[in-house]
C-alpha cells in the first residue's frame, strides 16, 4: 500500500494544490461542483497531453514521456496522473485572480487562458531540465522544435487552446463567482506565487533566460 501511494508524497507539488482547490470548492460551492471541477478538468488536461504526446501532436505539438523517469509514477496510457491534475488547480487559481482583477465572461475565460501561458513561459523550460531538481527527466521535445529554451512553440498554443478550454468549464461550472471571496483568492494567490517563485529561482540556477 505504502508504495501504491508513493507517487502522492513524492509528486505533492501537483496533487496537492489540486486536493486544496477541491476541498475549497466543496467548501463554497458543494460537492458535486468540486467533483465535476477536478475530474472533467483532469480530463480535458489528459486528453490534451495523451493525443500531444502518443498522438498527433496536438494541441502541444509532438513530445514524448520517457518511461525511464516515471517509474514510480501513476500514468494511463504512457501519460503521468500528476502532470495534467496541475492544469485544474493551474486554471481555477487564474481564473480567479483574474476575476479579482475585475474580468468577467469571456474576457475573464481569455485572460485566465493567456495568464496560464504566461505561467508556462517560465515552467515549461524548467520541467524540461527536471534531471538537475526533483522533478526529473520525463519528457522531451524533437531537437529541431525546441526554439524557446528546448520548447516548442506549439506548446503554448497548446497550452492557450487548452486554458481557455479549462476556464470555460469553471465559468460553465462556477458562474461568475463573487472575485473577492477570500478564501479562494487567498489560496489561488498563495499558490501562483509558490508557482512563480519556484520556477523563477530553478530558472536562474538552471541558467534557464535571456542571459542564458
Amino acid at each position: 500500500m505504502g508504495q501504491a501511494l508513493l507517487p502522492l508524497a513524492e509528486r505533492w507539488y501537483a496533487f496537492g494544490p489540486w486536493a486544496l482547490v477541491g476541498a475549497l470548492v466543496w467548501r463554497q460551492f458543494g460537492w458535486r461542483r468540486a467533483l465535476l471541477l477536478l475530474l472533467f478538468g483532469w480530463a480535458i488536461a489528459f486528453a490534451a497531453e495523451w493525443a500531444s504526446s502518443a498522438g498527433p501532436g496536438i494541441p502541444f505539438g509532438v513530445y514524448h514521456y520517457r518511461r525511464a523517469g516515471l517509474t514510480h509514477d501513476w500514468t494511463l496510457f504512457g501519460v503521468p496522473i500528476f502532470d495534467s491534475v496541475s492544469f485544474t488547480w493551474l486554471a481555477f487559481c487564474t481564473y480567479t485572480v483574474t476575476g479579482a482583477l475585475g474580468a468577467r465572461g469571456w474576457r475573464r475565460i481569455l485572460l485566465g487562458a493567456v495568464a496560464m501561458v504566461a505561467l508556462d513561459l517560465v515552467v515549461d523550460p524548467v520541467a524540461l531540465r527536471g534531471a538537475h531538481w526533483w522533478l526529473g527527466s520525463i519528457y522531451s521535445y524533437p531537437a529541431h522544435l525546441g526554439i524557446w529554451y528546448g520548447v516548442s512553440p506549439l506548446n503554448y498554443l497548446g497550452w492557450l487552446v487548452v486554458g481557455a478550454l479549462l476556464q470555460s468549464w469553471i465559468h460553465l461550472l462556477l458562474g461568475d463567482f463573487p472575485a473577492r471571496l477570500r478564501w479562494p483568492l487567498l489560496l489561488s494567490s498563495v499558490l501562483l506565487l509558490g508557482v512563480v517563485v519556484q520556477s523563477s529561482v530553478l530558472a536562474v540556477l538552471l541558467g534557464v533566460g535571456p542571459s542564458a
